[in-house]
């Protein structure tokens, strides 16, 4: 019996000394395709709130990001032979953007 409460005593001491959970900041998050369909790896997406730039990310092999940040408005899309380009965030929305690559 001491050792079930010295057991409890102890799973109650660590549960209180746990840090408390940090809130989680907001995220955006996007495809990236050109004109064709085809998903652009290894773009880099430029968050911008309206103080200047928030975050930064690359796209994955599926032309997936995710980008961390609070108040994210337009994100800034350029990559290897494509044209750079700029698509508006909508709140609660995934980013879709299809950026145009030049064909030659």
């Amino acid at each position: 019996m001491n050792r079930t409460l010295r057991g409890a005593a102890a799973l109650i001491f660590i549960m209180l000394a746990a840090a408390p959970a940090r809130a989680q900041a907001p995220l955006v998050v996007g495809s990236v395709r050109d004109q064709h369909g085809a998903a652009i790896a290894g773009a880099t997406i430029v968050g911008k709130t309206a103080e200047g730039v928030a975050s930064a990310s690359t796209t994955d092999a599926a032309g997936t990001f995710a980008l961390r940040g609070a108040g994210i408005v337009v994100v800034r899309i350029t990559c290897r032979y494509c044209a750079p380009s700029e698509i508006a965030v909508l709140p609660a929305q995934p980013v879709v953007a299809i950026v145009r690559r030049y064909d030659a």
